[in-house]
C-alpha cells in the first residue's frame, strides 16, 4: 500500500518497506511524481507560472518577454509530438536546436535560447511540476568569443563636444554626451533617468532602471555635472511644455525616446565627421576601456557598469596586445622586489 501526501509524492506506508509486489519503485529525490496522481501542465499552465516566476524574481521586461518568445516558439514547434510540457524529452529539445542552427541563426542566438529551455524546464523540475528536468543534458552550440565593439579615442570625443555647439540643441547634446562618457549607463538607463535621480549636493545620480532591475549610485566628474546643469538651468525650461519628472527632454517636450537619442547622436557624428557608428553602447565600451587604461580597478568598472560578473565587464575592454605587454612589463609585482 502507497501513503498519499499533499506534495504529491508517493512514499510506502510506514513500519512497511515497498516491495516489488507494489509495482511501484520507490519514489525519492525533488520533481518526483505518481503520473497517476497529477496530471501534467498544459503548455499554457507552465508558461503562466514561470512568467509569474521571473515577475516575482524581479527580471527586466526585456529579459521576461524573450524567454516567452522563446517558448511560445518551442510550443509550436514541439506540440505535434509532445502536447505538454511534461511529454517533452531530450532528444524533442536537441533537434530542435538542430532545427534552428539550420536555419542559419548564429550559434549565438541558438545557445541564448537554448539558455531559455533550461532555465524553463529546470523551474519546472524543480517546482515539482515534471517528473525529470529534459534539458539538464541540453549543451548550447559553441560560441566564438565576440570581439569588443568600436571604441571612440579622446580626439573623436573633443570632436563629438565640440560638435554639440553646432547643432540646434546644444545644451541637451553636450549634457547626453558627458553622462554617457562619465557614467557608461545603458541606453534604457539614460532615458529612465528622472530629475530626483539627480542629487546636486553629492553631484551623483542614481540609476535606478538597470538591468535586472538593480540599482547603483555613480558619480558625476565635474564637468560632466556642469554640462549637465547648464542644461537644467538653461535649456530644460525651455522645452517642458507640461510638468514631467524626466530628466532628458526632446523637442517636443516630451521624455527623450530611444529615436530621438539616435537622432542626436546621428547628427553629432556627422556634424564631428566620425566614420564610427556613435551609440550609448559604444560611450559605454568607451568609458569602461577610458577608465581601465588609466589605472581603475577592474571590480569599480565592474560596478560602474552593474556587471554581475567580471567576465561580461572584459567583453567591453579594448585593449591591443601592445597595451596588454606594456601593464605586465611596468606593473607585475614580480618586477619590484629582490628574490
Amino acid at each position: 500500500m502507497v501513503a498519499r501526501h499533499c506534495t504529491g509524492i508517493a512514499r510506502p506506508a510506514r513500519g512497511r518497506k515497498p516491495k516489488a509486489a507494489d509495482g511501484l519503485p520507490p519514489a525519492s529525490g525533488p520533481g518526483v511524481h505518481s503520473a497517476a496522481q497529477e496530471p501534467l501542465l498544459s503548455w499554457e499552465e507552465a508558461l503562466r507560472l514561470y512568467h509569474d516566476y521571473q515577475q516575482a524574481k524581479r527580471a527586466a521586461h526585456r529579459t521576461i518577454y524573450a524567454h516567452e518568445r522563446a517558448l511560445k516558439k518551442l510550443q509550436d514547434a514541439l506540440v505535434a509530438d509532445a502536447p505538454r510540457p511534461g511529454d517533452v524529452k531530450l532528444d524533442h529539445l536537441r533537434r530542435y536546436q538542430l532545427a534552428l542552427l539550420r536555419r542559419r541563426l548564429s550559434a549565438a542566438t541558438v545557445a541564448n535560447v537554448t539558455g531559455h529551455l533550461r532555465s524553463f524546464f529546470r523551474f519546472l523540475f524543480l517546482d515539482e511540476h515534471l517528473p525529470q528536468d529534459p534539458a539538464a543534458r541540453l549543451e548550447p552550440p559553441k560560441v566564438p568569443r565576440r570581439l569588443p565593439g568600436e571604441v571612440l579615442t579622446p580626439k573623436e570625443i573633443q570632436r563629438l563636444l565640440a560638435a554639440c555647439g553646432e547643432v540646434p540643441t546644444p545644451l541637451l547634446s553636450r549634457a547626453v554626451v558627458e553622462v554617457l562618457y562619465a557614467t557608461g549607463v545603458r541606453r534604457a538607463e539614460l532615458l529612465a533617468l528622472d530629475l530626483s535621480d539627480v542629487d546636486h549636493r553629492q553631484r551623483t545620480v542614481f540609476v535606478r532602471a538597470g538591468k535586472g532591475e538593480q540599482p547603483r549610485l555613480l558619480p558625476l566628474a565635474p564637468t560632466c555635472y556642469q554640462a549637465l546643469l547648464r542644461y537644467l538651468e538653461l535649456a530644460r525650461p525651455e522645452l517642458e511644455r507640461e510638468p514631467t519628472s524626466a530628466l532628458f527632454l526632446s523637442t517636443r517636450g516630451q521624455r527623450l525616446s530611444k529615436d530621438s537619442l539616435a537622432r542626436l547622436l546621428h547628427e553629432l557624428s556627422r556634424v564631428a565627421g566620425l566614420a564610427k557608428r556613435v551609440t550609448p553602447h559604444c560611450f559605454r565600451r568607451t568609458c569602461a576601456t577610458g577608465l581601465l587604461s588609466n589605472g581603475t580597478n577592474l571590480k569599480v568598472i565592474q560596478t560602474i557598469l552593474g556587471h554581475q560578473s567580471l567576465e561580461t565587464t572584459s567583453v567591453y575592454l579594448n585593449l591591443s596586445p601592445e597595451e596588454i605587454r606594456s601593464e605586465v612589463l611596468t606593473r607585475h609585482p614580480r618586477e619590484r622586489f629582490e628574490a
